[in-house]
């Protein structure tokens, strides 16, 4: 039997050609949200528009609160020890989730941490914002008050690219921690 890599194969060959990528881009917007193409600063320093470890570990410590929400508060090294994720980064990501309202925090023997509302209403938009700052597909989106390029005006490519963010917004906004848990994803319509 002969083992083909159709995935690896597939992006690695396939999507090589920048008309491809467009159109890939255009028929399954998530995927290319999550492919290596994504025009922001990530932790590398690069444009590439991937979701950091910081953003995937986020939203398996939101899955694994809510798989063990009996209302009390959860330690991290349960958790450290459930999802392989060191102490220290475990610490760094829940401070953001803490402080973005995403969970409760108690300090004590009985300390830990929770999530601040039901997992159906906590949506992965929400994790990745306070996680991965802005979710734009290309630099220019991602200032806080508009297109942050001086062509933005005369730009032919921008209205596609905002099209492309509020597609990628609104896939992330309908899915919660709940829909994750139970395989419940949104389909086509």
């Amino acid at each position: 039997a002969v083992n083909v890599d159709f995935v690896g194969f597939f992006h690695g060959k396939i999507l090589s050609f920048p008309v491809l990528q467009h159109l890939w881009v255009l028929l399954f917007p998530i995927a290319f949200f999550f492919s290596p193409w994504h025009n922001r600063n990530n932790e590398r320093g690069d444009s590439s528009m991937m979701i950091s470890t910081k953003g995937r570990y986020a939203l398996r410590v939101m899955i694994d609160l809510a798989q063990h929400n009996n209302g009390s508060f959860i330690s991290l090294k349960e958790i450290a020890a459930r999802q392989g994720i060191s102490m220290k980064y475990l610490e760094m990501i829940v401070s953001l989730l803490h402080k973005g309202g995403i969970v409760q925090s108690q300090r004590g023997k009985e300390g830990g941490y929770r999530l601040s509302r039901p997992a159906n209403a906590i949506t992965v938009q929400e994790i990745m914002h306070v996680t991965e700052g802005s979710l734009a597909p290309v630099q220019c989106l991602s200032g806080e008050k508009g297109p942050a390029c001086d062509r933005s005006d005369a730009c032919l490519t921008l209205p596609m690219w905002q099209k492309l963010d509020a597609l990628i917004d609104e896939y992330l906004s309908a899915i919660s921690v709940q829909d994750l848990l139970e395989g419940n994803l949104p389909t086509k319509n």
